[in-house]
């Protein structure tokens, strides 16, 4: 599928009513969705897509799991905890583009794998809360639990203003990680108090090794 046509198809999903603050509910950006699973990292330069079983975890309404099926996965599992957006997960779902049995989502906390986990997966991908409202720290943690689950790699997104602690934190935790790009995550207005229509925030795109650990 040709970049444009990728992000295009993205652009169709519905995204939050009511976003939960708490949470940290954003939909991720197509741009972003595209640039990750499609043409230029997980999917070309990295190879770890195709044919693959892929967790996404805080999977939302599902750009990433969307993003994952339209590059070739052969099946995508969401994992998320808010009851309103598995239901617009599932919504999502219902696109005519998607099989039912390439794309299910479960409720679960991500913290409930941490240590131990009933599910496994070939390669996490994750568009984490960035721990700045209230709840520092939860980036890593799906760090840890993505790295619990995956047996060839992790793709998660965070703040490029992070980058060093995480540096910090990664190798305390014996993680192979990486920036392979950054990125600008085009935020729009979303909460009251979002000044502006639009805000970019720098973000980098980490992997994982996990075949290594």
């Amino acid at each position: 599928m040709r970049p444009k046509e990728l992000e295009s198809r993205l652009s169709q999903l519905g995204d939050f009513r009511n976003p939960k603050l708490s949470l940290e509910q954003y939909m991720t950006r197509p741009h972003i969705a595209a640039q990750i699973l499609g043409w230029t990292y997980a999917s070309e330069e990295f190879d770890e897509i195709e044919d693959r079983l892929i967790i996404d975890l805080g999977a939302g309404g599902g750009a990433l799991t969307a993003a994952a099926i339209y590059t070739g996965a052969g099946k995508v599992i969401g994992v998320e905890l808010d009851d309103d957006a598995i239901a617009l997960n599932l919504q999502n779902r219902e696109n005519e583009d998607f099989e039912e049995c390439r794309w299910d989502v479960v409720k679960a906390d991500v913290r409930s794998f941490l240590e131990c986990s009933w599910l496994k997966a070939d390669v996490v991908i994750s568009n984490p809360p960035f721990g700045t409202k209230n709840n520092a720290g939860v980036d890593f943690e799906f760090v840890r639990a993505a790295h619990n689950i995956a047996s060839e790699a992790v793709y998660s997104l965070h703040k490029t203003s992070t980058r060093a602690g995480l540096e910090r934190k990664a190798a305390k935790a014996g993680f192979d990680g990486e920036v392979v790009a950054e990125m600008q995550f085009d935020l729009p207005k979303t909460y009251n108090f979002h000044k502006s229509k639009n805000k970019c925030v720098s973000v980098d795109l980490w992997r994982f090794d996990c075949a290594k650990k």
